[in-house]
């Protein structure tokens, strides 16, 4: 699974999904999901919030995947 980071987003969303799909449940015992976190570039991005991130992979692994997570709020909350 991929989830899409970008600049201006807000690190809710971002946190639900590795909540929910980056963190091993063994528990579970079942197969889980690897989540990579994706980024069309590999600089830095603003956050909400006033803090930077960055992925650790560029978006070729989107179309790998079989299960995509991106936030279409793409409004940059990060100038106000």
């Amino acid at each position: 699974m991929s989830a899409v980071a970008f600049d201006g987003m807000a690190p809710f969303e971002l946190g639900c999904v590795v909540e929910i799909f980056g963190i091993p449940r063994p528990e579970l015992d079942v197969p889980w999901y690897e989540l990579t976190v994706c980024a069309e570039t590999p600089a830095d991005l603003r956050v909400a919030g006033g803090f930077t991130m960055r992925a650790g992979h560029e978006p070729r692994h989107v179309g790998h995947d079989d299960r995509l997570a991106e936030d279409d709020t793409a409004e940059d909350v990060t100038d106000g």
